[in-house]
Parts: structure tokens; sequence; C-alpha cells
């Protein structure tokens, strides 16, 4: 009874483990700030290449272009990620996005840029 109970126990202690062990959500799609004046454009993620397109630009500026790719990392399990950017001139930026929020926040200036689904009177917190 007490190797039941033993086995058992691991058992569950396993898929507890298992299911906590979530993906990292994938953010691709359009992100514009509140003003509508800066957009990101995120590719959509190869997750054999570990790797996805990013783009960002400016509607008043049109020498503002950044251009790269970006990685993802596991912030919480299916709800958001760390995406890491590595810009084609070697610049990184790393941006936070919540999948409950639609939300992408940069993590140097703190500026939110809102995908399709998002709420503009929310915003992740890091």
């Amino acid at each position: 009874m007490k190797k039941f109970i033993s086995v058992a126990l691991a058992f569950v202690m396993v898929m507890c483990l298992f299911t906590a062990c979530g993906a990292a959500v994938q953010p691709a799609g359009t992100y514009a700030d509140q003003f509508g004046t800066s957009i990101v454009e995120i590719g959509a993620y190869d997750a054999k290449e570990e790797t996805g397109s990013f783009k960002m630009t400016n509607t008043l500026n049109e020498d503002i272009l950044l251009e790269g790719s970006y990685t993802l990392e596991v912030c919480e399990a299916d709800i958001s990620s760390w995406v890491d950017v590595t810009l084609t001139d070697g610049t990184t930026m790393t941006f936070l996005y919540d999948v409950t929020m639609d939300v992408l926040q940069d993590q140097s200036s703190l500026i939110n840029y809102f995908g399709p689904n998002a709420s503009q009177e929310e915003a992740p917190t890091a």
C-alpha cells in the first residue's frame, strides 16, 4: 500500500510539473503605440529555427526603420513571453508580451504597443 501511494504521489508530481512547463506565447502580428505613430510588425515564429522577423516603423518619420529578428523566452507559461530582438546593426531590444492583454511593452522605454485585441486602458508590468 505504501508503495502504491508513493508511486501515485510521484505520478501526480510529474503531471503537475509537466503541465506547469507551458510554452512561450507567440506575438505574431501588428502592434501600435497609443498614438498610432510607431508600428511594430512581428513575423511568425519559426520553432525549428527558434526565430522570427521584427520590423518597427514610424508614421511621422519614414527614416526611422528598425529591422531584425527575435527569439522568445517564457516569462509566465502560456500567458507572457520575453521577446528578445536583435536588430540588423547589432542593437538589442527586449519586449514583454502579454497574450491576455495583447500588449507588447518595450522594457527600456516602457512604451506599450497594442495589438488588435488590446484594451489601451491596461498595460503589462515588468
